[in-house]
């Protein structure tokens, strides 16, 4: 890694380019993430009333029931 400063204050950092493909696939990753989270939010906004009183084990149970 090659760090170009002027004044002693660092304007860029030069670095291998598959270092740089490796931090761009992580950022893709993050925005994916949050994109389903939030997703995922707006889906439990949307159908909080219908699920209210509800639990994970309940869903389960009548899942399986229902096959």
């Amino acid at each position: 890694r090659i760090i170009i400063s002027r004044a002693n204050k660092p304007l860029a950092v030069i670095i291998p380019y598959e270092d740089y493909q490796e931090q761009k696939e992580e950022r893709e990753k993050e925005r994916r993430l949050r994109l389903a989270a939030s997703k995922i939010d707006k889906w439990r906004k949307k159908h909080a009333q219908q699920l209210k009183g509800l639990n994970s084990v309940e869903i389960i149970r009548k899942m399986r029931a229902e096959r």
